[in-house]
């Protein structure tokens, strides 16, 4: 089981928002790893690479994340900085695609020791949603749903900082899997693997987003190994998928219907009443672009932030 954590606000980034940030408890659902082979630690080179220079904005550096670093060379740093005024603009009123945001989202991201590319996509998205957090402050986003037990449409509103992350289930990589008599080599689906998808246009397909992943095998070769996979490995492969999942956590929310319908029997007679239902429902922002793009939040609050008058407007 891997360590468990919180969503972790930089120190910086908790003087920019808010005095006070709710850390809540990472819950990570318990998985086996008995049918995975974990390599011993490997030594690996690091990439000197250089950082890119904003002399204007803070520069935040990061000390955790989901990954817990294990997907990158030793001694591998990782920073950002929060969006200016004028790209949160450009960002607004550009019409760019879900590559072309992502790329503008990496751009701000600062990684000494290897390629900003070979980040994991679920950091990326993590610190994505930081950089977010730092530069327009920490608001809600509005999820709807409805219940799984009564149909109700649910409406809740949740806190950006209060978004938990599960960590990596993995004491090390790459993990080997032996899949139809061949053995393949796996780490973690990274920003540069998610551009290599749309390529070939597999973004959405869950055995080419494996495939992707696989290190010792060319992509359409691993493709087809996982494609015809028979149901004992391919439990396997779920197996693993499970164990590299990194990202945002499971949401349980209740229903909050009052008025829910159901059925009881009173003396031998059945009968309809009403009450709250309260139902747990597991839910998963499956789009992170809810939660990530640097949009603005409620113009009234940032109307709060600006002074009017107590000045000479004729002056420098």
């Amino acid at each position: 089981m891997a360590e468990k954590k919180p969503f972790f606000v930089p120190q910086e980034l908790q003087k920019e928002t808010q005095p006070t940030l709710v850390q809540p408890s990472l819950v990570t659902p318990p998985v086996s790893a008995e049918q995975v082979n974990i390599p011993a630690p490997v030594e690996q080179n690091v990439v000197p690479v250089e950082k890119k220079e904003q002399p204007y904005l803070p520069v935040i550096n990061l000390t955790n994340l989901p990954s817990n670093f294990l997907s990158y060379p030793k001694g591998t740093e990782i920073s950002y900085h929060p969006y200016t005024f004028g790209e949160l603009k450009k960002f607004s009123q550009s019409k760019l695609s879900l590559k072309q945001r992502y790329e503008f989202i990496l751009d701000g991201i600062i990684v000494n020791g290897m390629k900003k590319e070979k980040i994991t996509f679920n950091d990326f998205l993590y610190i994505a949603l930081l950089r977010k957090i730092s530069s327009i402050g920490v608001h809600e986003v509005s999820v709807k749903f409805h219940c799984s037990k009564c149909n109700f449409e649910n409406e809740h509103h949740v806190k950006l900082d209060a978004l938990d992350f599960d960590s990596i289930e993995v004491p090390d990589l790459p993990a080997h899997l032996v899949i139809n008599n061949k053995e393949l080599s796996f780490t973690p689906l990274t920003v540069e693997d998610f551009f290599a998808l749309f390529k070939e246009g597999k973004e959405s397909d869950p055995t080419g987003i494996m495939a992707m992943q696989c290190r010792n095998k060319h992509f359409k070769e691993a493709y087809d190994i996982i494609f015809n996979a028979n149901p004992e490995d391919s439990e396997l492969l779920d197996e693993l998928n499970k164990l590299f999942y990194h990202g945002l956590a499971t949401m349980k929310i209740p229903c909050e219907n009052k008025d829910a319908v159901v059925k009881d029997y009173i003396d031998g007679i059945e009968v309809e009443k009403n009450v709250h239902c309260g139902h747990i429902n597991l839910l998963e922002l499956g789009d992170p672009d809810l939660i990530v793009l640097p949009f603005r939040r409620d113009g009234r609050t940032a109307k709060d932030r600006i002074r009017f008058g107590s000045g000479d407007a004729n002056k420098p």
